[in-house]
């Protein structure tokens, strides 16, 4: 009985209300209805329509799916906080891995969702592309409820302590005040991540305090753009093309990009100072020379972080293939690197 009352207690709390934006042109994706095996998870859904499924913008819910081994599985069940420290191991920012909570996640979705629900998708920015990585759509969703109301699924799922408010790629544009309202409000309320005990990722002060910094530093990029003073955003389709013309010039490039945490040789220090490659897949490098430059620099702090850098550009970097080097700007000044999204403080 007392469960049955915390259940319909969270549900009239977390109920449903009309978005309260204002219609922009061009944003809108198309109408659907969502399949009987629409819910994929918290933040992944299915529609009838679309091959792709959909990535729900601004949600980030915990993982319901991986590889985990029979002593891992014992562990998450058993004493959780080994299970997350083993799952962590040693890698430097925040880990994704299957939790309880991402399991929570998805069962609280399907318990506000059903199949036939009629559903609008919504870009964020009408300039913005729908299609993200792994081939999903990439769109905010609206649920169209009989009386012809709708509600934004993300700040259901946010306001209900399923999802944090994600903006490690931005903050939305359209909806940031809502969404931080709804994570606020489930904060103080304990609601599912935030609740005592909960068993999810035990480092959420560490993860909003790096999307922070992240989405500062695309605002930062934002308004440069805006000026027309923006670097040349490394990792872009046309930025390795744009910055070939550039090598051996008399003028120094600026550029933009971000310090890929999955890339194991993302930051390399030797005795000569460090090699850096920004902008990920389609990368240049970054060399600090000198090895006090370095220090003083806290390159290591630099992983997972969108950068700025001015200098020189060249093509005595590391060998691409026999005839090809890769690009490379030399920085001899702490000055010349900066990180937009603000200093970096807490320890990781």
């Amino acid at each position: 009985m007392i469960r049955r009352r915390l259940l319909i207690a969270l549900v009239l709390l977390t109920a449903p209300r009309a978005a309260h934006s204002e219609f922009q042109p061009g944003v809108i994706i198309g109408t659907y209805t969502l399949r009987p095996d629409g819910v994929v998870d918290g933040d992944t859904l299915r529609v009838t329509g679309l091959k792709r499924s959909i990535r729900v913008l601004s949600l980030d819910t915990e993982e319901t799916h991986g590889e985990l081994t029979k002593k891992q599985r014992a562990l998450m069940t058993t004493d959780f906080a080994a299970y997350c420290k083993e799952m962590q191991g040693d890698a430097p920012l925040p880990r994704k891995y299957p939790t309880p909570a991402g399991q929570l996640a998805s069962k609280f979705a399907k318990s506000i969702l059903k199949a036939g629900d009629r559903v609008v998708l919504e870009k964020d920015d009408p300039n913005a592309s729908s299609k993200g990585s792994y081939g999903r759509t990439i769109a905010h969703v609206f649920i169209v409820s009989e009386n012809g109301k709708r509600w934004l699924f993300a700040e259901r799922m946010i306001r209900s302590g399923h999802s944090p408010y994600y903006m490690k790629y931005g903050r939305s544009k359209r909806f940031d005040k809502q969404l931080r309202a709804a994570q606020a409000d489930a904060r103080k309320n304990k609601r599912g991540i935030w609740a005592d005990g909960a068993q999810c990722y035990p480092r959420y002060g560490t993860i909003l305090a790096w999307w922070e910094r992240r989405a500062k530093a695309l605002d930062w990029y934002g308004a440069q753009q805006k000026a027309n003073k923006a670097p040349i955003q490394v990792g872009s389709k046309n930025a390795i093309r744009k910055l070939s013309r550039r090598v051996d010039k008399p003028d120094p490039v600026a550029v933009f990009g971000l310090i890929d945490d999955k890339d194991k040789d993302a930051i390399r220090e030797h005795a000569n100072g460090a090699t850096l490659r920004i902008g990920g897949q389609r990368y240049i490098e970054v060399e600090v020379v000198g090895k006090e430059l370095a220090a003083q620099l806290k390159l290591k702090q630099l992983l997972g972080e969108l950068i700025a850098v001015q200098g020189p550009l060249d093509r005595k970097g590391n060998k691409l293939n026999e005839r090809l080097r890769y690009m490379r700007i030399v920085v001899t000044r702490a000055e010349q690197l900066q990180t937009p999204g603000a200093p970096i403080t807490a320890k990781r």
